[in-house]
């Protein structure tokens, strides 16, 4: 089983390398890793431990939610997750990855003439899969609940909102496939591009993945 995730692992690295695409420059063939479907188990994460910079597979970022203030915990390993987390973390929380885990999108209450919260719950995990497939929300929809995220991470510990977009999601091809969904691509796209003006009217800076481990990694070492 190890041999054959190792393999599965080198294989991927070997792709990422094929298409160029760019790593960090001080921990050359370092690069982050998500398990599919956010599952992950000791077996693989001993050598996602041993090859990457970070991982993203853990679907919870900790966040003590109060109206609308988040303080999230940041950053964190598996070996410090906080003392809540540790029956589910229990066989995986010796590993020192850094973690960057996809937020947990804040659904705000009253919006739209209507609760919100009612709809999609309080929190919302999993990235734009669970916004997109999952609960099938409108393109509106998704934009007052990001922007109501970072709203919140604002008004807190101003820990960083780590979005987990499929690119596949904003394409035409992805709407001749899902024929049933409430929005469209190019409503998604405009979703996408108006969280980036709300975020420059802001100041806030939007970076790479690679680039916030980075930084994160250079303030916990």
């Amino acid at each position: 089983m190890l041999n054959k995730i190792t393999n599965d692992t080198n294989g991927q690295l070997n792709n990422i390398s094929y298409f160029q695409i760019p790593n960090d420059t001080k921990r050359q063939n370092k690069y982050g890793f998500r398990a599919p479907f956010l599952k992950v188990n000791q077996d693989l994460l001993e050598i996602v431990q041993k090859t990457f910079l970070y991982d993203s597979s853990t679907h919870f970022d900790f966040c003590r939610i109060i109206k609308n203030r988040a303080d999230c915990y940041f950053p964190f390993t598996l070996e410090n997750v906080p003392k809540e987390a540790e029956p589910e973390f229990e066989s995986i929380k010796q590993h020192k990855i850094l973690e960057i885990p996809i937020s947990t999108f804040i659904v705000p209450p009253y919006t739209l003439g209507f609760n919100l919260q009612l709809k999609y719950g309080k929190i919302i995990y999993g990235g734009d899969w669970t916004c997109w497939a999952e609960l099938d929300m409108s393109a509106e929809e998704f934009n007052i609940i990001i922007r109501y995220t970072i709203e919140c991470h604002m008004n807190g510990n101003k820990a960083p909102v780590v979005l987990g977009l499929h690119s596949d999601y904003y394409t035409e091809e992805f709407d001749t496939e899902n024929p049933q969904m409430k929005s469209n691509y190019i409503q998604r796209q405009q979703a996408l591009l108006d969280i980036i003006q709300y975020c420059n009217e802001l100041n806030l800076k939007i970076v790479r993945m690679d680039q916030l481990a980075a930084w994160m990694f250079d303030n916990t070492e």
